[in-house]
């Protein structure tokens, strides 16, 4: 009896421990802007995206900036150029492009202190990484002298794979790719288009070995983000009829759409989602107030609820997530700098005591039994 006593507080302890959402401890990194674009490893390196004023020269300085294992790299193209960061992979290479985003920019990939621009297919002369995922495949568009957008698949071999629908659809844009090679973005039919040159039933597409999914329409003007290999796809969205109120949404893969609100947020932005289904982003109240949220299992929760309050911090906006559920985020301290902040779960405080309260009965147990014998 005694041992299923154990084993029932045991079980309800880690049962407790896997549903309640965790705290999370702070490491600050180092200084961003507001808008900075932030990418997060398996092993919590962050990459971030961002511009800050030069005071001397009285410019903006793009920068894209590598924090890991306690230090700081600055990234730079091939040619020492500026480099645009948007992914990074878990053996620690970042994916990025370099140049302007309209015309001209290339592709490259960072690794271990090198730069190297990203082969493009045929004929194209220009490229863009949308987004990547763990395993190093990226995605995009090529244009060529003539202005035509094509989507590509950069594989983890080397392949480069453009997406085409064989008419199928008259575009597709690509912003994702799941793990499984997965690839999550929106279009539209010949037939949708409209006298004036519009499409008023646009899809929300997925591409997987050769081929295109019609995963349903694309409700409340949803922009897909990211995708897992559940099949998941998150992603933002429209959530009044003006248009004026955003909200973050989940796509099921079997065809379900949640709407991810914020708590007491009149708007929501979900960024990102891992293989567990936990998604991060934002919230704002009156109109301009910006917290960070995380979503599990539908539900949202204000980051700044689950840190220390004696770290002075108010976490602002969540970019991203990993399989460990450490979460990359933007910060802002008691001078109002705003910062690049890893949250690290920590386990909960009551689960922990379920769990020791069964040691220690078992523990009792033991040491009464061997003071029988």
């Amino acid at each position: 009896m005694l041992r299923k006593t154990v084993c029932l507080t045991l079980w309800i302890g880690m049962t407790s421990l896997a549903q309640a959402a965790p705290s999370y401890s702070v490491n600050v990194l180092g200084m961003a802007d507001d808008y900075a674009n932030l990418t997060l490893g398996a092993a919590g390196q962050i990459v971030a995206d961002f511009s800050l004023l030069d005071p001397v020269a009285g410019a903006w300085i793009h920068r894209s900036v590598l924090f890991a294992n306690g230090s700081q790299t600055a990234l730079s193209g091939p040619d020492g150029g500026s480099f645009h960061a948007v992914s990074i992979a878990d053996n620690g290479a970042v994916f990025g492009n370099v140049g302007a985003h309209i015309g001209g920019s290339k592709p490259a990939v960072w690794h271990d202190g090198v730069a190297s621009y990203i082969d493009l297919p045929a004929g194209a002369d220009s490229g863009w990484i949308t987004g990547g995922n763990a395993f190093g495949d990226a995605v995009g568009f090529v244009t060529s002298g003539s202005g035509d957008r094509v989507e590509v698949l950069w594989g983890r071999d080397g392949s480069v794979t453009t997406l085409d629908s064989g008419g199928q659809y008259a575009w597709f844009h690509a912003y994702g790719v799941s793990d499984s090679g997965v690839v999550i973005g929106h279009g539209a039919t010949m037939a949708d288009e409209d006298d004036d040159g519009f499409y008023d039933d646009e899809r929300i597409l997925s591409w997987s070995e050769g081929s295109f999914h019609d995963l349903g329409p694309r409700l409340n003007d949803i922009d897909p983000r990211r995708i897992n290999a559940a099949g998941q796809v998150i992603g933002i969205g429209v959530a009044n009829e003006d248009g004026s109120l955003t909200a973050g949404f989940r796509i099921d893969a079997d065809g379900s759409v949640h709407m991810l609100s914020a708590p007491g947020a009149e708007s929501a932005a979900v960024e990102d989602i891992n293989e567990a289904g936990w998604s991060v982003g934002s919230g704002w109240k009156n109109g301009e107030q910006s917290f960070a949220v995380l979503w599990r299992d539908g539900d949202g929760v204000d980051l700044n609820d689950l840190i220390d309050p004696a770290s002075g911090l108010t976490v602002i906006d969540a970019r991203a997530i990993n399989d460990a559920d450490q979460i990359a985020a933007l910060a802002v301290d008691a001078d109002g700098a705003t910062r690049v902040v890893l949250l690290t779960p920590v386990p909960e405080p009551h689960a922990w005591a379920l769990l020791l309260g069964g040691a220690l009965v078992l523990f009792r147990r033991v040491r009464r039994q061997v003071g029988a014998a």
